[in-house]
């Protein structure tokens, strides 16, 4: 099913981060926008959008730091609505360590990588599509 302007409107909008899904619905052109907003993330082919519109963005590596923040935010938000907690709390550690609000005490070399496990943003894009999928 294509979505309308408005509904691909807002899908940008609120994928975007920058603003509540009410402000992102207003924006959009719906009148009752707190309704719309509400009914909008979850019918399926406006979630299925969100989802890829976020996943795009999670290799963009020229978004300004306030974007990034917001899309971690997001993220984090979506996993702890299904439970995901691991996942919520990684994503909220990448916002404090973006911010600054950790120290780092020296310049060590990371840690190689650990082949056993999944890449954080591949797992957080398969988190939007799961997520995407189960409002269909």
């Amino acid at each position: 099913m294509a979505l309308t302007s408005r509904q691909q409107t807002f899908a940008y909008l609120y994928a975007s981060g920058t603003m509540t899904a009410t402000e992102a619905a207003r924006q959009a052109g719906f009148k009752c926008a707190g309704s719309y907003a509400h009914d909008l993330k979850k019918h399926p082919a406006v979630a299925t959008e969100i989802a890829r519109i976020r996943a795009s963005a999670v290799g963009d590596s020229s978004r300004a730091l306030v974007e990034h923040l917001a899309r971690l935010e997001a993220l984090r938000d979506m996993a702890q609505a299904i439970g995901d907690y691991g996942v919520a709390v990684a994503a909220e550690v990448q916002r404090g360590k973006a911010m600054g609000l950790y120290e780092q005490q020296g310049q060590a070399a990371p840690p190689a990588p650990d082949p056993t496990r999944e890449d954080p943003f591949r797992q957080l894009a398969s988190l939007l599509t799961a997520v995407a999928q189960r409002t269909e």
